[in-house]
Formats: structure tokens, C-alpha cells, sequence
């Protein structure tokens, strides 16, 4: 348990024993995969945890150390491995942002006061590793074409871990940072109420795809299409059209997930969208997913049931007995 200082104290001794002396420390714990992605709305304190975990890792991590090295003189370096969300942002990231940048303002203000551990936050561009890259362009081509190769991520840590001495914060991008930041502005700027005044404007052809267009079979696929045709445009959304290849982003996936809650009174958070990239898959995803709430409804009214008839059963047996009655 990486947030327990006891569980990380024994990590550290474990590796005294095996290794002898302890050179280089690199903290990675985090929160990967889905549980990066959620809107503000979703996020409550289940999801607030996921991230806060990692930064109870870290003290408990700096509390070990100091206990374990008492002074850290034979550290080279602590490497704090967080995002470049940090510098660039991103719709949905804000509490995974907030996790990075509390990593990377730990080490700035652990460095400032003097601490003998040399702390370095290494904030990175997303890596792309060979069994991935497939899902990252289907899902984000823009994100697969500033993704790491595994050896430009070997290559940055290297650096950073020579920057450690004097450096307490390093971003890498793989391009143009000012630039990235500019662009990610005039973005912003320009989707604020395009969502909305896309609705009733004129619609325009559906775009060539590779993909053959097939009309949407059921009620579900239809209403999910409609939303897909006033958000994006066009006049006509096939079932297995892509997301992504039909110009959606993940501003258009918020805008999306907030209509299919309020088009089909469905819970279907933002990161799910990314797992059903055409209408046919997502109209299974929005099927399974009311299948569950149907099953959570029926499961908490069987658990009311079930505590009715208990409450029932105990003030039969106490009227028997006379408890509560002033009987002796």
C-alpha cells in the first residue's frame, strides 16, 4: 500500500537488504487508463480519492526516506514522474491535472526549503508503446502524433535524472511548447457556445469515409445518431461511423455525454464514450449500462424489503415480550 508509510518504510528496508546502497528513487504511482478522465460533474469524492491517493504516496514516501536515510546524502536523485497536463491542460483532466501539479509543487517547495532529498518533478508528454499505438490513433490521432517512443521517454529520463541536482521541475513535449499552449487557447476560445449554436444551423453532407454508411437499425441507435447529427453537423450519421473520424474531440464528447443523459436519462460518464467509438457500439454501451441501473434499483429495493420485514420481526418479538412497554 503505497499510502501506507509503514508498507513503504518496509519497501525501502527490502531494498537495502537486496541491493546495499540506494542511489536513485523514481515515484510513479498515479491513476491510469478511465479514471484520468472525468468531467468536473462526475467527480465526487470516490474520483477525488483515486488522485489524492497518490499524493498521500508521496509523503508517506518522503517520511520513509528520511527515516530510512538520514540525510539521503548518497541520493542522486527522486524523481517524481507526473503529465504535461500540468503546462497544456485538458477537457476532463482537471483533477488529474491538479494530482500532477500538487506532485511537481511538492518539489519546488521541498527544493526551496532546503531538503537534502533532490526532488525533481518530470512532467511528460504521453508515451506510446507498440501494443498501444493502434488504440491511441484510433482513439486520438492528434495525442498518437505527439506520443513518445519508448526511447524518447528513456532519453528524457536520462536528462532528467542529470537536471536533478539543480532543477526541481522539467517539462518534456515533443513539440513546441509555447506554441502547443497558443493553439490549445485559440481552441478554447473558439468552442465557447459553438455546442450550442450548432443547434437548428444548417447540417452538411456526411463526410467520405472508409467506412460504408449503414442507417441506424433500432430506436436507441437513431436518437444517439440525432445527437451525433446536431453536435457535429452533419445531415446523416452512419451506425458504424467513427467518432473521431467524423471531427469529434473530447469537447464534443462532454457536449455528447450531457445530451445522452438528458435524451436518455442515462449515467454515462465522458472516459465510457472512448469505448464505444460508433453509434452501434455505444447504443450496447448505453443498453448495458440501464440494464445495470435496472439491476441497482431492483437489488435496493429488495435490500428495503428485506430491512422493512426485519423492523416488523423485531417490534413483533418486543410487543411479546414487553420490551419498550415499562413490563418487568
Amino acid at each position: 500500500d503505497l499510502a501506507d508509510p509503514r508498507s513503504v518504510a518496509a519497501a525501502v528496508a527490502e531494498a537495502g537488504r537486496r541491493f546495499g546502497a540506494l542511489h536513485g528513487v523514481v515515484h510513479t504511482a498515479g491513476t491510469y487508463g478511465e479514471r484520468t478522465f472525468r468531467v468536473l460533474a462526475e467527480t465526487g469524492r470516490e474520483e477525488l480519492a483515486w488522485h489524492l491517493r497518490r499524493v498521500r504516496a508521496l509523503f508517506a514516501l518522503e517520511q520513509a526516506l528520511a527515516a530510512r536515510l538520514a540525510g539521503a546524502a548518497d541520493l542522486d536523485f527522486v524523481v517524481l514522474v507526473g503529465s504535461l497536463a500540468t503546462a497544456v491542460g485538458g477537457l476532463a483532466y482537471g483533477a488529474y491535472t491538479a494530482a500532477n501539479l500538487a506532485l511537481a509543487a511538492f518539489a519546488e517547495e521541498r527544493r526551496r526549503a532546503g531538503s537534502a532529498l533532490p526532488w525533481i518533478a518530470l512532467d511528460w508528454d504521453v508515451w506510446r508503446f507498440e501494443s498501444e499505438s493502434d488504440e491511441i490513433t484510433r482513439a486520438r490521432a492528434d495525442l498518437a502524433a505527439l506520443a513518445m517512443s519508448p526511447r524518447e521517454g528513456e532519453d528524457a529520463f536520462r536528462r532528467a535524472v542529470a537536471a536533478a541536482p539543480t532543477a526541481d521541475r522539467l517539462l518534456v513535449s515533443t513539440e513546441d511548447l509555447a506554441a502547443r499552449r497558443a493553439q490549445r487557447r485559440e481552441r478554447i476560445a473558439g468552442r465557447a457556445g459553438s455546442a450550442a449554436s450548432r443547434a437548428g444551423a444548417e447540417r452538411h453532407p456526411r463526410p467520405a469515409l472508409a467506412t460504408p454508411f449503414v442507417a441506424p437499425e433500432s430506436d436507441l441507435e437513431r436518437r444517439i445518431a440525432g445527437v451525433w447529427q446536431e453536435l457535429l453537423g452533419f445531415d446523416r450519421v452512419g451506425a458504424d461511423d467513427n467518432f473521431f473520424e467524423l471531427g469529434g474531440d473530447s469537447f464534443v464528447a462532454v457536449c455528447t455525454a450531457s445530451r445522452l443523459k438528458d435524451e436518455l436519462d442515462v449515467e454515462l460518464p465522458v472516459a465510457r464514450l472512448y469505448e464505444a467509438l460508433t453509434v452501434r457500439a455505444l447504443a450496447r454501451l448505453v443498453d448495458e449500462a440501464g440494464a445495470a441501473d435496472e439491476q441497482r434499483v431492483v437489488r435496493l429495493e429488495e435490500l428495503r424489503e428485506a430491512k422493512s420485514r426485519r423492523r416488523d420481526v423485531i417490534a413483533r418479538r418486543r410487543e411479546r415480550t414487553g420490551v419498550g412497554s415499562g413490563a418487568r
